[in-house]
């Protein structure tokens, strides 16, 4: 029987399974979807640790959450109320409209409910040794309880991260700011920011499989702009208008509003805004009324990145974002809204106020896209992966 390795199945650790499955591994997959295609794809290479389901699950989970329910609550609502200070003063809710009176018991119920039937499932991976976990974030319920599951039964730990974070080191906390694993595989931007926040533990220079799919993508210009029905004898501005990470206390929540009626106005004679795939169903028409009570003509759109990119002349966006990456190594230059809290800190991308930003498209020159692939990237694109599974395999051999 083969050794198994834990994936979390994230966008940098599903990836791996493919190379870790050559070098002898079996695969236990966390994340159901990704778990369950990696099944159809694999076989029984692969388990999908939630597919471990058994009925039985459904009474254990409820009795352990009313357990834990009853002794977190065991002085009522208000004693635990008094402890949070109320959900109604935190500052990401100063203002709401809803009306969010004991909102704590039932999240608290639900999460317990959810978490517990999540470690059942991976209870029954305890009949094969796992060799090691490898996740990409431990900060989340979902993620964080893998890691903190694998490490309380002495399981190696690791981290990919999933993104570059651009959180600035003197404006903690920042929900990135530490790490549970054992060992982080990284690029060397990440190693300078973990590094920053003290991370202690190992790290290894492997690049990041999050860039990987780019390795045999060809930019194709005149096709891309011509499935998008645009110009091209206009310059084609992409605003990555929700790409920029929002995980720091010092985010401003009007940012958003700013940038977008900065960009609205601009007038700039192609746009288009690419929203993130995460953003809410629906939210399309919210951009299209605002961009006609502005006056500004754009193309809206969720889907197709790949496309977009190849069709763009120069990428905006609010606040650091790995988009901009994905854009440098397409070779399309970016400018980026200021965002408080956070930055590249690279002179390859100028970071200037909302109502700058036209100026700063119409007179950037300076491209050094070289390095600052580099510092985010490794040069490893197309390698990552099998760097990431390699490192994985030595780490495992001499753990013994």
């Amino acid at each position: 029987m083969s050794k198994l390795i834990l994936l979390s199945g994230g966008k940098t650790t599903a990836p791996l399974t493919q190379h870790l499955i050559k070098l002898g591994y079996d695969i236990a997959v966390f994340e159901p979807n990704m778990g369950a295609a990696l099944v159809q794809k694999h076989g029984d290479r692969v388990i999908s640790v939630m597919g471990l389901y058994e009925p039985q699950f459904a009474n254990i989970a409820h009795n352990e959450a009313a357990n834990q329910f009853a002794n977190i609550f065991k002085d009522g609502v208000e004693g635990i109320a008094t402890r949070v200070k109320t959900l109604s003063e935190w500052k990401a809710f100063t203002g709401s409209k809803l009306k969010l009176e004991n909102w704590l018991p039932g999240y608290l119920h639900q999460s317990i409910l959810n978490q517990t039937t999540r470690m059942l499932c991976l209870e029954k991976l305890n009949q094969r040794k796992v060799e090691m976990c490898i996740t990409h974030e431990d900060i989340t319920e979902q993620f964080g309880g893998l890691a903190h599951w694998a490490k309380a039964r002495g399981i190696p730990t690791a981290l990919v991260p999933h993104a570059n974070h651009f959180a600035k080191p003197e404006l903690s906390p920042d929900i990135h700011d530490t790490s549970i694993c054992d060992a982080l595989a990284v690029t060397l931007h990440q190693e300078k920011w973990y590094r920053a926040r003290a991370y202690a533990g190992d790290m290894a220079m492997t690049g990041s499989p999050l860039f990987d799919r780019w390795d045999k993508y060809q930019v194709n210009r005149e096709w891309a702009q011509k499935v998008l029905r645009l110009d091209p004898e206009k310059k084609t501005i992409v605003y990555m208008s929700s790409w920029g990470q929002g995980t720091n206390a010092h985010d401003d929540s009007y940012r958003f509003e700013e940038a977008l009626e900065a960009i609205a106005l601009a007038g700039f004679d192609q746009l288009i805004i690419k929203l993130h795939p995460g953003e809410a169903p629906g939210i399309e028409q919210e951009y299209h009324r605002f961009l006609t009570e502005m006056g500004t003509k754009a193309l809206v759109t969720r889907q197709y990145f790949e496309i977009v990119l190849s069709a763009a002349d120069m990428v905006v966006s609010l606040g650091p974002s790995n988009s901009v990456v994905d854009a440098a190594i397409m070779n399309v230059p970016s400018v980026c809204i200021k965002m408080p809290g956070y930055t590249f800190d690279h002179p390859a991308i100028p970071e200037v106020e909302p109502d700058e930003i036209r100026i700063a498209v119409d007179e950037y020159q300076k491209w050094d896209r070289d390095d600052f692939v580099f510092q985010m990237t490794g040069n490893q694109i197309g390698k990552a992966g099998k760097n990431v599974a390699l490192w994985a395999h030595e780490r495992i051999r001499s753990l013994g």
